[in-house]
């Protein structure tokens, strides 16, 4: 099977670092700049899970996750992880219409924990 997940990221590298690690798990997936993309986008594909930057400068990743809840396809309980260097506010995700966190720097073994945690579940 085949996982199509969606990477919001405003950080060019971090963008790459996580299509890439996502790459090495054989996960399908899209990267968006921007919270506004990652809505656009959305309105006409379906994914799997969300990695979710809680720190970008055109809208919030919480602000982001709020409106992508009112999708039908994407409320809860699918699978918005948040993506944070922030431990407090990783920890603080579930107030905010995220699934979980995913603390920066992750490793590849860290990421597919959380994938199979969150979209196997859902899949079961």
């Amino acid at each position: 099977m085949s996982l199509k997940i969606l990477v919001v990221e405003d950080d060019d590298l971090n963008r790459e670092m996580m299509k890439e690690m996502l790459e090495v798990l054989d996960y399908c997936s899209e990267v968006v700049a921007s919270g506004a993309h990652a809505l656009q986008w959305l309105q006409n594909a379906v994914c799997d899970l969300i990695l979710m930057d809680l720190h970008m400068p055109d809208m919030g990743g919480q602000e982001v996750a709020r409106q992508i809840r009112k999708l039908p396809l994407y409320a809860e309980p699918f699978p918005i992880i948040a993506v944070t260097a922030d431990i407090e506010a990783g920890k603080s995700v579930h107030s905010f219409s995220m699934t979980d966190f995913l603390l920066k720097p992750f490793t590849v073994d860290q990421l597919q924990h959380v994938v199979q945690k969150h979209v196997c579940t859902r899949l079961n």
